[in-house]
């Protein structure tokens, strides 16, 4: 896991697909500036999911038949239901994004009480 990044940083572990958000700077004790992962990237985005953003992607971003993850940010962590641009074709990305159905990990509750 990265150890760069600033709060609210997105990661994907491209060999288990799950993504993490930056939680914290505090690497000591038991806190891991990365939590836990939030939930597992379903397969049908998982080669060609390689943008983020809080705001709809513009077209000069990406190319055909990449998707764009449209990211609730740091406070809520993303956590809800995604949703996803895609994917991307003849250069312009679709007008609305879909809502992607993930599994939350199951450890993760809106009670985590790691301190930010």
């Amino acid at each position: 896991m990265p150890q760069a990044g600033v709060i609210g940083d997105l990661y994907i572990d491209t060999t288990a697909w799950t993504l993490y958000t930056k939680r914290s700077n505090d690497a000591g004790g038991d806190v891991d500036p990365w939590g836990h992962y939030l939930f597992a990237v379903p397969a049908t985005y998982q080669p060609q999911l390689k943008w983020f953003g809080t705001f709809a992607p513009t077209n000069d971003i990406g190319i055909n038949g990449d998707y764009y993850m449209l990211w609730g940010g740091f406070g809520n962590y993303g956590v809800g239901q995604p949703s996803i641009y895609g994917p991307k074709a003849a250069g312009v990305w679709p007008g609305a994004p879909a809502g992607v159905a993930v599994t939350l990990n199951p450890i993760y509750t809106g009670e985590d009480v790691h301190a930010v």
